[in-house]
């Protein structure tokens, strides 16, 4: 491809991704208002603090504690610089940094295409491709995780395939490797699971240079550029960690390896996930959940990595380039974050965890289709008379063309019905806005703390803390009401489990009022 290419397939995006923001007026989901109502946060007070929890890992001593515990930074750092450039707080601004890393995540792709394939045509499949990103659409241009680790996961073996380019001891190779370890440290602000990559830049590392002992020395020093690069990004957030928890990572978040089933991350107190209660639940149980998660993750790879219909042609590309540096280390790469998210995180990695991950390696896999398009069509020439340039013309565009009608598919259902309630996209902040319009009409309270499924998502639409409803039973619900004063209480049909609680234990009925209902939504007031 020529650079007028590049520039015209990043207009294109741009134009696209552009469009999509101005139809999302409002984060959606919890994950996406977590992000937002914290990149508000930094540019507003300049701190990590999160008025509101939701979880009890790290045993928050109150409402207002210190951000950030379990879902790392760089994704609010990235919305807050956009609100920072634009001087203004509004959700679109918000999304600034992410509409620019959308539009380059189908220049890498159609970079690595037509470097797998050295022809024009390949490079601009595998841009359009990750333009019509199938699954991944609704989020991309959000202030959620899933475009930040496409960009900086493309950049990972963007810089990777440069160092390949440069003989040892050539001075750039330092360079490349010290943006390998950058990429790395920037996923690892990003997602928990980024950490896997700072491995993955020392495989870089001895895959590019080799391990014989004449280059040992050599490559020691690169190893530790890729780490002295990781630790150019995270080394102020450790250090940030040691001082607000006095320790690198939180402890409470090792608790998630103690998880018996998805709620349990919100159990109260998490000092109930222990070893000994994860073992206590059955080695069948525990055998059995794994099992569901790698089916479930399967799945997403299949669905959301090769959008289905792109999945055969990505497995012919990888197995034509199968002796691709990049190749061998994105492989090794997306089997270990399949293995983190089926075995270790099995509940987090089903329930969306890996969808999130996957989406590091998103570029190759896109970059890989024309490979495996081109195997097919040479297979065609060669046994059905087919003719290469005609069945490029006619395979490349149906393949955008389909690629496109299922996303607009995508988007249009998340619009819609943007949750399990159904509610459009555009109105999932409407029913705390009215929760919080009558609160404050029966009380005049605009302070009180309130208890609610989605606290980033209250807390954000409304200003008012929000604390989330633990599991654990009913004495789990009112030593957390006593202890973080809640004083109001949001049940709906999400929390089933609290609903059930309600109409069995009497006790709740003495401390809970109730209030009013509205839009599908109990309010209750807490009656110490």
């Amino acid at each position: 491809m020529k650079k007028s290419d590049y520039g015209i397939l990043f207009l294109v995006a741009l134009f696209f991704f552009s469009l999509l923001a101005t139809l999302q007026k409002v984060p959606g989901y919890m994950d996406a208002e977590y992000y937002f109502g914290q990149g508000i946060r930094i540019v507003q007070h300049h701190d990590f603090v999160e008025n509101f929890i939701w979880n009890y890992l790290n045993d928050p001593s109150s409402v207002s504690t210190p951000g950030f515990a379990f879902w790392l930074p760089g994704t609010s750092i990235f919305a807050a610089v956009g609100m920072w450039m634009s001087g203004s707080i509004d959700f679109f601004y918000a999304r600034l940094v992410f509409i620019l890393m959308a539009a380059c995540i189908p220049l890498m792709a159609a970079f690595f295409a037509t470097r797998f394939l050295p022809n024009r045509r390949a490079g601009w499949l595998a841009g359009l491709l990750a333009v019509f990103s199938g699954l991944y659409i609704p989020f991309i241009t959000l202030t959620e995780t899933f475009t930040p680790y496409m960009f900086f996961g493309g950049l990972f073996f963007t810089s990777i395939w440069f160092a390949i380019r440069n003989p040892a001891g050539d001075v750039k190779i330092n360079l490349w490797f010290i943006g390998t370890g950058v990429a790395a440290g920037l996923l690892s602000l990003i997602r928990s699971d980024g950490l896997l990559w700072l491995p993955g830049g020392f495989l870089a590392v001895l895959f590019v240079g080799g391990v014989k002992k004449r280059v040992w020395i050599n490559q020691l020093v690169n190893l530790f550029i890729v780490l002295l690069g990781f630790a150019l990004v995270m080394a102020p957030w450790y250090l940030r960690n040691l001082a607000t928890f006095n320790a690198v990572f939180p402890s409470g978040n090792g608790l998630m390896l103690w998880l018996t089933k998805y709620d349990d991350l919100f159990v109260y107190p998490s000092s109930e996930l222990t070893f000994s209660s994860w073992i206590a639940s059955g080695i069948g149980n525990i055998a059995l959940d794994r099992l569901k998660a790698l089916g479930g993750n399967l799945q997403t790879l299949i669905a959301a990595g090769g959008a289905i219909f792109l999945a055969p042609m990505m497995v012919i590309g990888y197995w034509k380039q199968r002796r691709s540096i990049v190749i061998k280390l994105a492989s090794i790469l997306l089997l270990a974050i399949l293995a983190a998210m089926t075995l270790i995180f099995p509940y987090a990695g089903e329930r969306g965890g890996f969808f999130h991950s996957l989406s590091s390696i998103q570029v190759i896999l896109w970059s890989l289709v024309p490979v495996g398009l081109e195997v097919i069509i040479q297979w065609g020439v060669k046994h059905r008379n087919w003719k290469t340039e005609r069945s490029w013309r006619m395979f490349g565009p149906a393949l955008v063309v389909v690629a496109g009608f299922f996303s607009a598919m995508i988007f249009s259902q998340k619009i819609t019905n943007s949750n399990a309630s159904e509610i459009p996209w555009n109105q999932t902040q409407n029913g705390f806005i009215s929760i919080e319009d009558k609160l404050i009409e029966m009380t005049n309270d605009r302070d009180g703390v309130i208890m609610v499924n989605n606290p980033p998502g209250y807390t954000l639409a409304t200003g008012r803390p929000g604390i989330m409803i633990p599991t654990g039973g009913t004495n789990a619900l009112l030593e957390v009401s006593e202890r973080y004063d809640a004083q109001y209480l949001v049940l709906n049909n999400e929390r089933t489990d609290v609903i059930v609680l309600f109409q069995n234990d009497s006790r709740l009925k003495e401390y809970f009022d109730f209030m009013f209902e509205m839009a599908g939504n109990s309010v209750y007031e807490f009656k110490p």
